[in-house]
């Protein structure tokens, strides 16, 4: 199992089981949401051998609105992209918030609900942590089904926008990697086009 290869707190996997057991949403896009929070938390594995507990419960919640259908923020609904990010965090927070204190986690919410606030633009070490596994997530689990879903113009938006708030050292270390995309050529050709730079 996942869970097992990159060794999860237990606080972490009971968060995750609420996540599940609580969640509005179909099983297509649930299956695609949890794959996410696991590909998230294996890019903080390989990226940070000891992560904290609160960064590892962050990168378990970063994204906990698009679980419920009824309180997510939806693109559609803000003028712009960032608006929308923002809104999207902020609710992400405020549920985390909930769930922790339901799993008797109340000692760590302000912490990691400054965490996922922040995980969409970064601003502190631990918040472009996060930021980072959330762009890998993207680009290593989720960007096929982002593209079936959404089409080729908003996906190389998406893509532009996960790619451009790396850093310098993670932008070389996501050019390096083995993803590949050539069954979608403007995929490909976006990521061909990064990693020569």
């Amino acid at each position: 199992m996942i869970d097992e290869a990159i060794k999860i707190k237990p606080s972490t996997k009971k968060v995750i089981i609420g996540l599940i057991s609580h969640s509005d949403i179909s099983v297509d896009r649930l299956r695609h949401e949890i794959n996410h929070i696991f590909c998230a938390l294996t890019w903080l594995y390989k990226l940070n051998s000891k992560p904290s507990l609160a960064l590892e419960l962050a990168t378990a919640l970063h994204d906990c609105d698009r679980l419920f259908d009824k309180r997510r923020a939806h693109r559609k609904n803000f003028k712009n992209y960032i608006d929308y990010k923002k809104s999207h965090s902020k609710i992400s927070a405020k549920i985390a918030g909930e769930i922790l204190i339901a799993v008797g986690q109340k000692y760590l919410v302000n912490q990691v609900k400054d965490l996922i606030i922040a995980h969409e633009f970064g601003g502190t070490v631990l918040a472009n942590k996060l930021k980072v596994c959330d762009s890998f997530a993207f680009f290593d689990q989720n960007l096929l089904d982002y593209y079936r879903d959404e089409g080729n113009r908003v996906t190389l938006e998406k893509m532009e926008f996960m790619y451009q708030r790396l850093d310098i050292k993670s932008k070389k270390l996501l050019s390096a990697s083995a993803l590949d995309f050539r069954l979608v050529p403007t995929l490909n050709n976006y990521f061909l086009k990064i990693k020569n730079q």
